[in-house]
């Protein structure tokens, strides 16, 4: 281990070979993968499942906490924003925007998309707070491996409410049990749309205009 560390100290001062879209792609799943593995690791620590596994009355190691999964669910989203709209410029927004995902068209032509995901970690589905701004809401559910169970697509429009930003709002799922908040449970589902997206984009077969 000490000498990994130490080559790798002695490395860090020199330039990788700029990778190509394929290559990064491709490393992104890959750490994904690796993350829901060391994610449910983590979990098997934290109360919800050391108690199951122990007993109610032990105290687990780690807190409780859903972590990463914003992350996972923009670059997802970004995967498939790139092939819904393969005639223009998709990027990360960045910043504080109320929105995650820009489609430019042209400089003054833009759509916003605004990203929530909840992952099966979860107890309570809850999203964070839901600003304006933005014209289309994805909706994303992410299993235990980090992997799309759950995708609709919320236009602006739909809705009415009048006090914003939206709190407390508890994402819907595929069982009936999981209704979800009133606000949330319209939109269109496109899970096999971005299931097939993610595929090709694992395969090197998805053709993308991704600006910074």
């Amino acid at each position: 281990m000490k000498e990994e560390r130490n080559d790798r100290q002695n490395n860090a001062g020199s330039v990788p070979a700029k990778p190509g879209v394929g290559q990064a792609v491709k490393r992104v799943f890959d750490t994904i993968r690796k993350y829901a593995d060391a994610y449910w690791e983590m979990e098997q620590l934290q109360p919800r499942i050391w108690k199951r596994l122990h007993g109610a009355d032990t105290i687990a190691p780690l807190p409780r906490g859903d972590q990463k999964t914003g992350v996972v669910a923009e670059f997802y989203s970004l995967l498939y924003a790139g092939h819904a709209y393969p005639r223009a410029a998709v990027s990360l927004a960045g910043g504080k925007k109320h929105w995650d995902i820009e489609v430019r068209y042209s400089r003054s032509r833009v759509r916003k998309i605004q990203v929530k995901a909840v992952s099966a970690h979860s107890g309570t589905r809850r999203v964070s707070p839901i600003h304006k701004g933005w014209h289309e809401l994805y909706l994303l559910w992410l299993d235990e491996e980090l992997w799309p169970g759950y995708f609709r697509i919320i236009d602006a429009s739909s809705i009415k409410s009048e006090s914003w930003p939206l709190r407390n709002k508890t994402m819907p799922g595929q069982k009936a049990t999981q209704v979800g908040s009133k606000d949330l449970r319209g939109g269109v589902d496109k899970l096999g749309e971005l299931l097939a997206s993610l595929r090709k984009a694992k395969a090197g077969k998805l053709r993308l205009s991704v600006s910074e």
